[in-house]
């Protein structure tokens, strides 16, 4: 991990985020992935660390479609039946680290 003040661009979207400061951990070694992907109705976002976990969804414009602040363990589950079909971004931040992931909205 490392701490970052620049922006960082994601390399497989072209997306570019501003960190503030957080550390970036890679999605594995924060034991994070987001299931099914493709998805049409529900993604289900896992984790194997404890805490609070701030949850941020956004489209390919950086538009914010969903934010959330959860505490959980294991697996919760994201209704995304009004998604407009389309790639989105989702950020998990817990604690200092931050990781970002991607998934595809199926019609």
């Amino acid at each position: 991990m490392a701490a970052v003040s620049a922006p960082v661009e994601d390399i497989n979207t072209g997306i570019e985020f501003q960190t503030q400061g957080a550390l970036l951990s890679s999605c594995h070694d924060m034991g994070f992935n987001v299931y099914p992907n493709p998805a049409n109705t529900y993604i289900h976002i896992n984790t194997d660390q404890d805490g609070s976990k701030e949850i941020m969804i956004s489209d390919v414009s950086g538009k914010p479609v969903h934010r959330t602040n959860e505490s959980f363990t294991g697996s919760t589950t994201l209704d995304i039946s009004d998604y407009v079909a389309g790639m989105y971004i989702v950020k998990v931040r817990n604690g200092p680290n931050v990781c970002y992931t991607k998934f595809v909205k199926q019609s």
